[in-house]
């Protein structure tokens, strides 16, 4: 995982860690639903995704377009434009996506004492 990852994951952490405690809780879990909390925690992403790129105009434009992909913005894009007739497969897709991504964060966390 990338700094710039790190950093955001820090920023939403931070910024409400009801909504990240709910995106872990959606990310993790095994039987996927897409749920309200669901859905907030998503759209939640989508919009610390463009904040932090805002409040980050250091960062070059290629970490930008990682930073990107690696969350999946497109793919949370695609499910929410597609709400509700999305399809469950294209959610645990992006799961897959970002579980390890999830996994590493807390694996932080929890070296660090946070």
């Amino acid at each position: 995982m990338n700094d710039h990852c790190k950093m955001f994951f820090n920023m939403i952490r931070g910024y409400n860690s009801t909504n990240w405690r709910k995106l872990v809780t959606a990310i993790k879990d095994e039987a996927p639903s897409l749920n309200q909390p669901t859905w907030k925690a998503l759209s939640s992403l989508v919009t610390r995704y463009w904040l932090f790129v805002e409040k980050n105009p250091a960062m070059s434009e290629s970490d930008r377009h990682m930073l990107y992909y690696i969350l999946g913005i497109d793919r949370i894009g695609k499910l929410i434009a597609t709400y509700p007739r999305c399809k469950d497969e294209d959610y645990r897709s992006l799961q897959e996506q970002l579980l390890p991504i999830i996994n590493e964060v807390l694996l932080d966390e929890q070296e660090s004492g946070i």
